[in-house]
């Protein structure tokens, strides 16, 4: 599955008020997203969105929101050796990256 991850940057440098701006940048990502189908979930350093959507409109949308670092797509794979291996080729093999 395709997610975004989403970086703060210097919001997560605000130490007291951190929770406030990450709330605050929260919102106004669900705001900018309410007409797509997404889930946000967010911790102290990264955001991360799952959806079904297209991807590259929710990342043009993302891109002009105040307080973004920067923004990873990314591929959610267990944590289990052979299944990040596949995942990899699979990747480079898109990509034509030669492997070994």
């Amino acid at each position: 599955m395709k997610i975004i991850l989403i970086k703060y940057g210097e919001l997560t440098t605000k130490k007291d008020n951190r929770k406030l701006f990450i709330n605050i940048l929260y919102n106004n990502i669900k705001r900018a997203l309410e007409n797509y189908n997404v889930k946000i979930i967010k911790n102290r350093v990264r955001m991360f969105i799952e959806t079904e959507d297209n991807i590259d409109e929710i990342v043009d949308i993302l891109k002009n929101i105040f307080g973004i670092h920067s923004i990873v797509i990314a591929t959610r794979v267990n944590t289990n050796i052979e299944e990040i291996e596949k995942e990899g080729l699979t990747l480079m093999h898109l990509r034509n990256v030669p492997t070994c």
